[in-house]
């Protein structure tokens, strides 16, 4: 399935044998990073979030919340509340028994913020009319990054669902991939896993994912310095919750884009958006094949080509003994494609999104849906 879209704000689609679209909220800001979560006790329950980019001013963030499958929202567009500094990396979760947790950064604090809903989003903790709550931050002038947040799908021994918050930590001028829990429901998160680079690189570009039994999954780019190209993909398994990982497999890639010296990020569409060749994380949690991992991400045959492809790489469990399989090539390197996505449904389809377009800077994006 292919279908055009716009970036340039908030926009839903419902898709059936064909499509709708329904704007979100109007806004006077720019809305980018949308991330959206769905109810898993009220499919009509949605989430969405978004970065709202303020010209002259510093970053706010917007939440918005749907009760009838996504036809109709309301937003909150003060969600950091009344100290609306430099806000971004919106992600919003659910657990299994419907509570939505929103998680926000402020870069300028190194500090990660979240609210908590009981109500599908009508009402947050602590109110809006307050700022969220600080559950990791870093000393100055440390910085945290590219956030990745999962809940796990079965309690563990203090009856509540384990939180992961998984991000790229500086400090003390030394570089992380650094691990967070709150295993306790509560507010409190504590770091269970740290790994640093080797000499000459860099880890950014987190994503963790839980699977049906607890079993996490971790992942990271790794990036030669100083151009910060991703020069390989890094999957790891853990089987205690986070505590220790093996099953660890390493992918070498080439990044796509062209690379921007005065922001250290890298560009598709001659410089028109930002891109990057991290990878995305999803595990079946189907009883057809639980367990299962499947990780994307967009590379290129030669280093910084101008077109790209989205690569897949699956990791199965037979027997109780778990293995990865070989890289697959999801879309081909006639245009540019960038910024996948994957998931798999409750009866094991599996379904990846990205988006692609020719290099032009003015070619239309269409958001590409194989299954």
């Amino acid at each position: 399935m292919k279908v055009f879209i716009s970036i340039s704000c908030l926009v839903f689609y419902l898709f059936s044998l064909t499509y709708s679209q329904t704007y979100v909220y109007p806004s006077v800001n720019a809305q980018v990073e949308t991330p959206t979560a769905v109810n898993p006790t009220n499919s009509n329950n949605l989430i969405a979030g978004a970065i709202l980019q303020q010209p002259g001013l510093t970053n706010g963030i917007g939440c918005y919340f749907s009760t009838n499958g996504g036809n109709s929202w309301t937003a909150y567009e003060n969600f950091t509340g009344p100290d609306n500094t430099s806000a971004g990396d919106p992600v919003v979760v659910f657990d299994p028994d419907g509570i939505a947790y929103f998680f926000y950064q402020v870069k300028t604090e190194g500090a990660f913020y979240m609210r908590k809903s009981t109500d599908g989003g009508q009402t947050w903790e602590p109110s809006l009319t307050s700022t969220g709550t600080k559950i990791i931050y870093v000393e100055s002038p440390g910085i945290i990054d590219r956030p990745s947040f999962a809940i796990s799908p079965v309690r563990n021994n203090n009856g509540s669902f384990n939180i992961y918050v998984a991000c790229t930590s500086y400090s003390g001028g030394s570089e992380y991939i650094t691990l967070y829990i709150n295993d306790t429901g509560g507010i409190n998160f504590y770091s269970i896993y740290k790994v640093k680079p080797p000499q000459n690189y860099g880890y950014s570009g987190t994503s963790v994912a839980v699977g049906p039994s607890g079993e996490l999954f971790l992942s990271w780019g790794q990036e030669l310095i100083p151009k910060i190209p991703v020069t390989s993909i890094i999957v790891q398994r853990s089987t205690d919750q986070g505590r220790t990982f093996n099953n660890q497999i390493t992918v070498n890639i080439n990044q796509i884009g062209q690379y921007n010296g005065n922001d250290d990020n890298y560009y598709v569409k001659q410089f028109s958006i930002r891109a990057d060749s991290y990878p995305r994380l999803f595990v079946d949690q189907s009883p057809n094949h639980p367990g299962s991992i499947y990780a994307v991400w967009a590379g290129c045959s030669v280093q910084y080509g101008l077109t790209s492809n989205v690569y897949m790489l699956k990791g199965t469990v037979t027997n109780g003994q778990f293995s990865w399989g070989n890289v697959s090539t999801i879309a081909s390197e006639s245009s540019l494609q960038w910024s996948p996505a994957v998931t798999v449904n409750n009866d094991g389809v599996v379904s990846i999104s990205y988006y692609s377009s020719d290099t032009s800077p003015t070619g239309l994006i269409y958001t590409n849906i194989p299954r």
